[in-house]
């Protein structure tokens, strides 16, 4: 094993094999790299759990030589539980994802002042939310941000809740995946590619700013599951969503036989409290009667719960300018078991067919 040691200005890579480990005072950015003895594939900086690794795009390109930088298996040149510290960057000098496929996912990457990274053409970016927390993709690959800790990611990184953590996308890839932490996460996506977005557990805050052509579709875990990803005490927002484009998709992980799911309530006429309320295509509207002062979307949302009764059922309520995407959980009674979904600013919908995922009706 070799020892940075803190006068060191020069780190020169000899012997093998090179498992160097980092020291108190890590690589900093004034380091010299002499990677002339440095074996691609085989040599690599293992990080422990604590170790902080300072190292700007141009020092981790040069690890990178001769590296098959599809990455895979063991071609990682950084690996361990430790922190890779980056570089400040700007829109003016941001970093290429492609300095960077050097370090394993597994590593923690540490973006100072918010770093700006490019995602050039037929690349990808694969990393857990946190190790992206507060950075800004941009470019035209693609990116995959997996939160779910299954099968990817070392076990220090599985398990318990994460975050919460702030996404910020812009790549304009064919296929962006961002699954969040089960925390009240901030998602942010732009560009023009396709967006496949799970927010998680929490009360999330998604912000769609993508082009004319940038299609997002909203996976929320519905039905059954306690709590729903998104439920009345802890609602999901989503902002910028356009209708006829963007999607919702009520995703019902846990099947519990309670009647039929993932359809719209059928077209019905029902009063409650002198209230009436009418159910077309998907849409509740209330025409007649005197809803409550305060409460007044609990209220509508626990008698469409009752109506409901047994069956896992849709249906979208636009109240005070906004529309929310309702699922019962199968069992009479407002509970944080039943999905709830704020499309902020969305109104004047023609059928819940406008906001989901694969036409229902």
């Amino acid at each position: 094993m070799y020892k940075l040691l803190k006068q060191q200005k020069t780190t020169t890579f000899s012997g093998k094999p090179h498992a160097l480990r980092v020291g108190r005072n890590g690589i900093t950015v004034k380091t010299t790299l002499d990677t002339s003895a440095w074996d691609a594939g085989s040599d690599v900086i293992r990080l422990r759990t604590g170790e902080t690794l300072v190292i700007s795009p141009e020092q981790a390109s040069l690890l990178a030589v001769g590296l098959d930088c599809g990455c895979t298996g063991n071609s990682f040149a950084i690996i361990g539980n430790g922190t890779v510290k980056l570089t400040t960057s700007t829109l003016d000098n941001p970093l290429d994802i492609t300095d960077l496929l050097v370090i394993a996912p597994e590593v923690h990457l540490d973006f100072a002042n918010s770093g700006i990274v490019t995602v050039p053409a037929d690349n990808t970016v694969s990393a857990h939310p946190e190790h992206l927390n507060g950075i800004r993709l941009l470019g035209d690959g693609s990116v995959y941000v997996a939160g779910d800790g299954t099968g990817t990611w070392s076990p220090d990184y599985t398990g318990s809740a994460r975050g919460p953590v702030t996404l910020d996308i812009g790549t304009n890839g064919a296929g962006n995946v961002i699954i969040a932490t089960e925390s009240n996460d901030l998602i942010t996506v732009r560009g023009s590619g396709l967006s496949a977005i799970v927010p998680g557990k929490g009360a999330d805050t998604v912000w769609l700013e993508t082009e004319t052509d940038g299609v997002s579709v909203i996976t929320i875990e519905a039905g059954t599951a306690t709590p729903a990803d998104s439920h009345f005490w802890a609602i999901d927002e989503i902002h910028g969503f356009t209708p006829g484009k963007d999607m919702i998709h009520p995703a019902r992980l846990y099947l519990g036989g309670n009647g039929e799911s993932d359809e719209p309530l059928d077209d019905a006429t029902f009063n409650v409290d002198g209230i009436t309320f009418h159910i077309d295509k998907g849409l509740t509207k209330i025409s007649t009667g005197t809803l409550p002062e305060t409460g007044t979307l609990q209220y509508v949302l626990e008698q469409l719960s009752i109506h409901m009764g047994t069956n896992q059922r849709l249906t979208a309520y636009e109240y005070n300018g906004d529309t929310y995407l309702f699922n019962g959980d199968g069992t009479a009674g407002l509970a944080v078991s039943d999905m709830v979904v704020k499309l902020v600013g969305v109104k004047n919908l023609s059928s819940i067919d406008d906001i989901l995922l694969g036409a229902v009706l």
